[in-house]
């Protein structure tokens, strides 16, 4: 059977769909659209399928008819929300991502995916970084796909380096080689030479997101806040930006900002949506000045 349940939160209607016929997807569109104030709110009414037929539904009202049961009793008309189906719903923007790949290596994907553990939702630089100081000898070619997405994303997807995450760090199988092993005694093995594929797509992250990064969650990606204290020592900030960026010099400093912005956003003294834009606009200003005075272009090792 179809039941439907409505719920009167106010002035508007929200009516809850359960179909044994709708598909899973759809059924999770529609629930995705609920309110979250229903779920606080009494249900008022209960209806079942054949009440709901007695009920007339209009594009802006919802007028309960007078024939619902034998002891009807005269509802006001309640404003009832455009109906909206899964179908309709606008598809959100595709994610753009930067993929670099490396492929036919001669190595096991099971020991390779051990090695992509390690840098999967990192910061880019620090993967590469990571890579560097990596005990194994096929780490060169995780760094060798990282470098390759970096460079796409710079070239192709007009992406900015230093927002630049790893979204997925995925293995592939290869082919298998079989070999014979020659054993004592007249008998024989096969020998299996594995080999497999890395994948690499990079993510740039928001602008907001990276504000919320730095300042909100006082978090900085380790590879940024080292290039910021090697600037400093070798004076290439102004006092002024020195002063500044003295917050981002190490973990402990980072928590006691992040601890003082949350104590002056309570008080009042400071408006985070004013922050967050003016950080914004300063961090587009000298990103066009970067790139109109160098071009970003990273050295990708051969296969």
């Amino acid at each position: 059977k179809q039941w439907y349940q409505s719920r009167v939160v106010g002035d508007s209607c929200v009516v809850l769909v359960s179909m044994l016929s709708f598909a899973r997807s759809k059924t999770r569109a529609v629930w995705s659209l609920l309110p979250r104030s229903v779920a606080a709110t009494d249900s008022n009414t209960l209806l079942c399928k054949p009440a709901l037929r007695a009920f007339h539904f209009s594009r802006g009202t919802m007028h309960p008819a007078s024939a619902t049961s034998t002891n009807s009793v005269a509802a006001p008309a309640y404003n009832f929300p455009e109906c909206i189906f899964p179908q309709d719903l606008p598809k959100p923007a595709p994610t753009v991502y930067a993929e670099g790949k490396i492929t036919k290596i001669k190595y096991s994907p099971r020991k390779m995916n051990v090695i992509c553990k390690e840098i999967r939702r990192q910061y880019a630089m620090d993967a590469i970084l990571r890579m560097n100081m990596h005990p194994s000898t096929k780490a060169k070619y995780v760094k060798a796909a990282i470098l390759r997405a970096v460079r796409e994303a710079h070239d192709r997807k007009n992406f900015d380096v230093d927002r630049l995450w790893i979204a997925e760090a995925s293995v592939g199988k290869g082919t298998f080689l079989k070999r014979l092993n020659i054993q004592g005694r007249g008998k024989n093995g096969t020998i299996t030479k594995p080999s497999c594929h890395v994948r690499v797509l990079l993510k740039e992250k928001s602008l907001d997101d990276f504000f919320d990064l730095i300042y909100v969650r006082g978090k900085m990606p380790p590879s940024m806040a080292a290039y910021i204290r090697n600037a400093s020592r070798k004076g290439e900030l102004t006092e002024d930006q020195t002063a500044k960026f003295k917050q981002f010099f190490s973990s402990q400093s980072r928590r006691r900002a992040m601890k003082q912005l949350q104590l002056d956003v309570r008080a009042g003294k400071v408006d985070l949506n004013k922050m967050r834009e003016e950080f914004k606009e300063k961090y587009m200003r000298s990103l066009e000045a970067a790139r109109e005075e160098e071009d970003f272009k990273p050295i990708v090792p051969k296969k």
